[in-house]
């Protein structure tokens, strides 16, 4: 009982280790807000040059990422009190990723390890076998239903509207449209499944080596 409860909670933390670890990747990933950015021509909208645009938006990945930047500072996009909250709340839940991931490394690193020394890694082939093709259902949800999805995941994780900017007093979501932050979320499940089959890859090779002896 105890062994079972032990390896139900290594999946869980492997799982929430690999989604934890794909949302930090997408944060930092500047590439894919250069990339909408073009797509769209998005710096017509703002009357700024793509890379004054990507100069305050690093500022604002700053901010969101690093504890000891308490003040959000940008020097070509004007912000309302209001939107100066909803980063903060915001950066809250950026923190609370990365004490997500610092916690279910050191836990699954702990985890294969003990599987390892039991040579009992071919257990995970078993259970990522499905958990590996969870990511691809969500992709598809999203693909047809966005902006259900974007509007639920903020009444989750906000209690109020500060969320909605008003391009006039906020041109900054002008930038940071719905198209980019389709691509951060079909990224981080992309990188979810990526990594949910890497699981399943290393308990398969034990599996088959087993086998083979």
């Amino acid at each position: 009982m105890k062994e079972k409860i032990i390896y139900y909670l290594g999946i869980v933390s492997l799982v929430v280790l690999s989604l934890s670890l794909a949302i930090f990747i997408i944060i930092w990933s500047f590439p894919l807000f250069r990339l909408n950015l073009a797509l769209f021509n998005l710096h017509e909208l703002v009357g700024l040059s793509p890379n004054q645009i990507m100069a305050d938006y690093r500022n604002l990945i700053a901010y969101l990422n690093f504890p000891w930047i308490n003040d959000l500072s940008l020097t070509y996009f004007p912000m309302s009190d209001s939107a100066r909250f909803h980063f903060y709340e915001v950066k809250q839940l950026f923190l609370f990723n990365d004490r997500i991931l610092l916690f279910t490394a050191i836990f699954s690193i702990i985890f294969i390890n003990y599987l390892n020394k039991k040579q009992g890694l071919w257990q995970l082939a078993k259970s990522f076998k499905v958990l590996q093709f969870l990511p691809l259902l969500v992709i598809l949800v999203l693909l047809f239903n966005f902006n259900q999805v974007f509007t639920t995941f903020h009444h989750i994780f906000f209690d109020n509207d500060a969320w909605l900017f008003n391009p006039s007093t906020d041109p900054i979501i002008l930038v940071l449209n719905d198209s980019f932050f389709l691509l951060c979320f079909v990224g981080v499940f992309i990188l979810l499944q990526l990594f949910l089959w890497l699981f399943y890859r290393l308990g398969l090779t034990q599996l088959k080596n087993n086998r083979e002896r």
